[in-house]
């Protein structure tokens, strides 16, 4: 039987920022870090572009991966026509390609902060997809990053002991509410 342990809240439909959650040993959520998604866009049948945008929201379950360079991450499962949507590390100018990227809250506010004193053109850049990637690459951003998914995996290996089926994640967005078309 599946059972909860991600809880992604989203702060709104125009904006790339979220809260993700963990569950704990007393089965009630606690705030973990920040997350990082493209925005959405529609193809033309109204579903989200592959590469281009992030999944809609929704309960998925997920399973565990370590190929690869990405190291340790999860894998949303049940995303329809999009594959390989995963929770991984961020990359140090954090390029995705539809995935979930935890953040700390340190990056975010230096992100934030960037923001409001250049003006959003001089921290992003368009990637080859078109979809925003940062300026300057940063390190310290990615090792967070991996620190994160770490604890992540700890938690994970903790509360995974005993129990039968896969790890669920619930994506909800606060306001508002309405995938945009």
């Amino acid at each position: 039987m599946a059972w909860d342990f991600l809880y992604l809240c989203r702060i709104s439909t125009t904006t790339h920022w979220g809260g993700l959650y963990l569950l704990n040993d007393k089965q009630t959520w606690e705030f973990f870090c920040y997350t990082y998604e493209l925005l959405w866009r529609a193809d033309s049948k109204g579903r989200s572009k592959s590469s281009k945008s992030r999944i809609q929201n929704g309960k998925y379950e997920i399973k565990v991966r370590s190929d690869g360079s990405k190291g340790w991450r999860l894998q949303l499962s049940g995303t329809g026509h999009r594959t390989y949507i995963q929770i991984h590390r961020a990359h140090k100018t954090m390029f995705i390609e539809g995935c979930i990227l935890p953040i700390h809250s340190t990056d975010l506010r230096e992100i934030q902060n960037k923001i409001l004193s250049l003006g959003k053109n001089k921290v992003y850049k368009k990637s080859r997809y078109g979809t925003d990637k940062l300026r300057t690459a940063d390190r310290g951003l990615q090792t967070r990053s991996i620190q994160l998914m770490e604890k992540m995996k700890k938690r994970y290996d903790k509360l995974s002991q005993g129990k039968t089926g896969k790890a669920t994640i619930l994506i909800t967005t606060l306001l508002p509410s309405v995938t945009p078309k």
